[in-house]
């Protein structure tokens, strides 16, 4: 961004080209692959492009080797998960022995008697329904079987050789209703490990990036093509298309050849650029998903602009020219909706835990875009009074 300028968006004009003429020239590889991809990992990838992870994967040299490869084979998602040399390592003294990992530490009477509980623990909510039509969408979609009864179960891999996980129905604070896989519930989340575990980026991540860049445009004097800007995207129905590992690697990809200040949380992408650009680093970030064979929602996109919402809290780029500030805070509304739900508990005089949870998380998050507006006002006064 720093050093093409004003120029940058020819410049990823032809890095696109480059990237879509590989594309285009490993579709072949491609198309051959998807043919051995089995039913199950077909019926979630087969619109993927396994050849082309392989070559970025090469170009960047990034050290998740496998990732290609396991768009055709499958990801394994219970015992000894695979380690992708990405994320954070954890400590391999608390692993738990091969005899406890994977679906046979817990199948014969042990998964007979969960499968029971799970059974009888079924009961109708207000968001029984939503559940079965969600489900029942996913079957006619063919990225899940069934519905079956624990008879028709047993019948097909025997009583006790299979575990059944619950799901159940999670309102977000917008209102939001998601289905969650509960893999604590019968055990599945005990008996897997992995010797990494996830770490994604914040907010504070953008503002790093803004410091960094006001820093070495101090000498220029802040000219107009330099204003920041961010806008974001947001992968659709990514559950039932990528695990992180993918986020992690178009990320690096929009970075390294592309020259974009991207940003991912989960499914999320975030891109910090500048008005010169005109746009070109979110169409860089919309060019590599698309070409790995990933979609991002339209609806969802935030075009690029001073002021936007991202992971829950508003960046604000409209004072970086002039003094050097960049601003983050609280989503519009947040503060009003956390004032009337404790007021709300303080009528009744009583308070759920989830309640209470739902009120701390909203409190630590207004603290910490408080505390972190002050850091940032500081850091970012690069002019000199």
């Amino acid at each position: 961004m720093y050093v093409l300028g004003p120029c940058i968006r020819a410049w990823r004009r032809q890095q696109r080209r480059a990237l879509e003429t590989l594309a285009k020239w490993l579709q072949p590889w491609d198309v051959e692959l998807r043919k051995h991809m089995c039913p199950a990992v077909a019926a979630v990838a087969a619109n993927k492009s396994p050849a082309l992870i392989a070559a970025l994967t090469a170009l960047l040299r990034w050290p998740d080797v496998a990732l290609a490869s396991r768009f055709v084979t499958g990801f394994a998602l219970l015992g000894d998960v695979e380690v992708p040399h990405i994320f954070r390592p954890l400590d391999v003294d608390r692993k738990p022995p091969e005899s406890q990992l994977g679906l046979q530490a817990k199948l014969g009477q042990e998964a007979e008697e969960s499968n029971c509980r799970v059974a009888r623990a079924l009961k109708e909510t207000e968001h029984s329904s939503f559940l079965t039509e969600f489900t029942r969408k996913e079957i006619a979609e063919g990225i899940a079987r069934g519905p079956f009864t624990k008879q028709e179960l047993d019948a097909q891999y025997g009583r006790g050789a299979w575990l059944a996980m619950p799901r159940f129905a999670h309102v977000q604070g917008c209102g939001k209703v998601r289905p969650i896989d509960n893999g604590k519930a019968a055990g599945h989340n005990s008996f897997s490990w992995s010797d990494e575990t996830i770490y994604t980026s914040s907010p504070d991540a953008v503002a790093g990036a803004a410091r960094k860049f006001a820093k070495l445009m101090e000498s220029e004097g802040m000219p107009p093509w330099c204003q920041l800007v961010f806008g974001s995207d947001d992968m659709s129905s990514a559950y039932r298309q990528v695990p992180n590992r993918i986020p992690a690697l178009t990320t690096a990809v929009c970075r390294r050849l592309l020259a974009i200040a991207a940003v991912s949380y989960f499914d999320d992408t975030g891109t910090l650029d500048t008005v010169a650009a005109a746009g070109s680093g979110q169409e860089g970030v919309a060019l590599v998903h698309s070409l790995c064979g990933f979609r991002l929602d339209p609806g969802k996109q935030q075009p690029m602009a001073v002021q936007r919402l991202f992971l829950g809290v508003l960046l604000d780029f409209s004072q970086m020219r002039e003094n050097g500030l960049m601003s983050i805070d609280l989503k519009p509304g947040a503060r009003e909706q956390l004032a009337a739900e404790a007021n709300a508990l303080l009528e009744l005089g009583v308070c759920s835990p989830a309640q209470a949870l739902a009120v701390l998380q909203m409190t630590l998050l207004f603290q910490q875009a408080v505390s972190l507006e002050l850091v940032l006002t500081a850091l970012f006064h690069w002019r000199s009074d």
